[in-house]
């Protein structure tokens, strides 16, 4: 399978493995409409007690039977109160905790994606039978990234940009390898513009080094924000 073939798969089964830091729409609305309204009904229950106390300072009939009414609704209000209170504090500490798993899920296989990658390119070599397995986790790996410009994301593009950078290098194709190795002379034509690059073996082997480090330090960087959201989040 070919880089542009599987670049141009819309439906990729790998894109969006696990949603980095964002939460679904319904959720984070169904999480807002319960919020709103256990603080009304909690006013409400407030609202009656401040009218019972201020009603229980009359000595009036009338006063005395919507006393004794309320009497029997305010505890089973308060106790309303309490038990949904309960129920969307439970609530929310379930959700929380199924983030943070998911996170600890999608930074485990981001990991595993990301080691097994660098170490089918190591010395900017790919093997002919590799190729396929290469492509197929380049793309699960930048799929599990953030692509928004987003200034709380910076980690997320740093690594993005870093890993392309080192993709399009190491699946440049060599021209005239034979000819060219007994020069000293490497061609590399880029898989995407065909722009065709001459190197020395020395300065092919260092940019090789110099991208694969600025992707290690990269993912490094926002494999350590991940685990500090992570840590915040079981606090």
């Amino acid at each position: 399978m070919s880089q542009d073939n599987f670049k141009n798969t819309k439906d990729n089964p790998n894109k969006g493995d696990c949603p980095f830091g964002t939460v679904p729409k319904k959720v984070n609305n169904c999480i807002k409409n319960s919020s709103i309204l256990r603080h009304f009904f909690c006013f409400f229950v407030l609202l009656l007690l401040l009218i019972y106390l201020f009603l229980s300072c009359k000595e009036d009939t009338r006063t005395y039977y919507f006393l004794s009414n309320l009497k029997i609704i305010l505890p089973a209000l308060i106790t309303a109160a309490g038990v949904f209170e309960g129920f969307n504090i439970n609530r929310k500490k379930s959700f929380k905790e199924i983030v943070t798993k998911e996170r600890i899920k999608w930074l485990h296989r981001l990991q595993y994606n990301l080691s097994e990658y660098l170490k089918l390119t190591r010395n900017g070599e790919i093997k002919r039978e590799d190729e396929d397995k290469v492509t197929e986790l380049y793309y699960k790996i930048i799929f599990n990234i953030n692509h928004e410009d987003d200034k709380d994301d910076k980690d997320d593009k740093e690594a993005l940009d870093a890993i392309k950078n080192y993709n399009k290098y190491i699946f440049a194709k060599e021209l005239e390898k034979y000819i060219l190795i007994k020069e000293g002379i490497i061609e590399i034509e880029s898989i995407e513009t065909h722009e065709v690059k001459k190197y020395t073996y020395y300065e092919y082997i260092k940019n090789y080094e110099e991208l694969r480090s600025k992707v290690e330090i990269s993912f490094t960087k926002l494999f350590k924000e991940v685990w500090e959201k992570i840590k915040n989040e079981a606090d």
